[in-house]
């Protein structure tokens, strides 16, 4: 009798919710203080089933149904739906129930509510993830800064010491470009680089590499490219820069593109910034 009463006040104690199911699945009985909005007698003959979330990706059911679990199963994530239709996740811990004859009867367990310790480590997830990005990209263009194009540059060409792959590096900069800013403003002078972003972000694939490094500064990784390709891109932003001379430019002093290349040969040592030095 004491060690039923200690096992009562301990669960009527907790903010888990202790269960036992039967072998339908359904609740055979509930913690007193109930869960999920529910009172333990609402919860009692219904079936755990019914108060699954719906299985998408932001709430994955769980390969193994913890409530009708024929093995003792640890800290499975569960998502369950409230009463008043709120989701939320719970670590759920359980045991098989047997007979003397090992024959399975349903599972007993708790439920315990982690839905503000998971929110809180996803915000915390987003928070670095946005640190990381604000670290490592140009504020005005959102292309990689300096830091970032030089470090996965250098990992690059590690990686193609080893391969014997090959890669281009462009160094552009624009032509007249303290003009734009004498004569039509700062405001127009960040409307060019961005726009000069977006022609990069057209131009280049997934696999590449684009950066401003600094003022009207730009760099470009071709990813397993040569001479062919890094002219055509050439020709390309000679071309962007034609409109945006006819949007932007000043009066005798033609917006363009001045381009250097330095073409990276299978095996050739150096560091992404000997690379950049050598294409300004």
């Amino acid at each position: 009798m004491q060690s039923r009463q200690l096992f009562k006040d301990l669960v009527t104690c907790s903010t888990d919710f202790a269960w036992v199911t039967k072998a339908d699945g359904r609740f055979g009985c509930v913690s007193p203080r109930g869960a999920l909005g529910y009172t333990a007698r609402e919860l009692e003959g219904r079936s755990a089933r019914e108060l699954a979330a719906p299985d998408e990706p932001e709430t994955p059911a769980p390969s193994v149904w913890p409530f009708e679990a024929d093995a003792q199963l640890e800290a499975v994530e569960v998502f369950l739906q409230r009463k008043d239709g709120s989701i939320g996740c719970f670590e759920v811990s359980c045991l098989p129930v047997r007979d003397n004859k090992g024959v399975w009867l349903g599972a007993r367990g708790v439920a315990r509510d982690v839905t503000e310790a998971r929110e809180r480590v996803d915000a915390l997830r987003r928070a670095q993830k946005k640190l990381n990005k604000l670290a490592n990209t140009d504020g005005l263009t959102a292309l990689l800064n300096r830091r970032a194009f030089l470090t996965e540059l250098d990992k690059r060409l590690e990686r193609h010491r080893r391969h014997g792959l090959r890669g281009t590096l462009l160094y552009f900069d624009l032509d007249n470009f303290k003009k734009v800013n004498d004569v039509r403003g700062h405001q127009a002078g960040d409307a060019v680089l961005k726009a000069v972003a977006d022609e990069t972000r057209r131009i280049v694939r997934v696999m590449d590499l684009a950066s401003r490094i600094g003022g009207d500064e730009f760099l470009i990784w071709l990813e397993e490219t040569g001479r062919p390709a890094a002219e055509s891109i050439a020709q390309r932003m000679h071309e962007a820069a034609r409109e945006l001379d006819r949007q932007f430019g000043a009066e005798g002093f033609p917006l363009g593109f001045s381009i250097g290349a330095v073409f990276s040969r299978p095996g050739q040592p150096g560091s992404a910034a000997a690379r950049v030095s050598r294409a300004h």
